[in-house]
């Protein structure tokens, strides 16, 4: 769970946000990184972002490893969630922009209980 604190025209509010972290190595480097930080938050009502490209998340840091961030609506969190608790995550597929100064948008991306291998057949 994230909390912040934010405030606007004044008032001040407390946020809570549900978010999931996943961490892995990457099938293939981007920019000679080899690995990845995801971490996933819920949201009610998703939007696709409204950049160069429809996108659903973000890399938001290429320093050590590929950092990025994936908004997905609350049953897509909770299927996830589920998925993931259960110790059934086993592959990861991001569809993204070329990196530019350590930054780009997501198109896609998928999660699968089904190693990268067995996807494929």
């Amino acid at each position: 769970m994230f909390v912040h604190a934010e405030a606007r025209h004044g008032v001040r509010e407390r946020k809570p946000m549900l978010c999931l972290e996943i961490r892995g190595d990457l099938s293939e480097p981007v920019r000679k990184i080899g690995s990845f930080r995801l971490t996933v938050f819920a949201h009610s009502q998703p939007a696709a972002g409204a950049a160069e490209i429809p996108s659903i998340g973000a890399i938001i840091s290429m320093k050590g490893s590929l950092e990025a961030v994936v908004e997905l609506a609350d049953r897509e969190f909770q299927l996830l969630t589920g998925i993931a608790t259960a110790g059934r995550l086993a592959a990861v597929d991001l569809s993204f922009q070329e990196p530019r100064y350590g930054t780009g948008l997501f198109a896609s991306c998928s999660f699968s209980s089904r190693e990268p291998d067995d996807v494929a057949a």
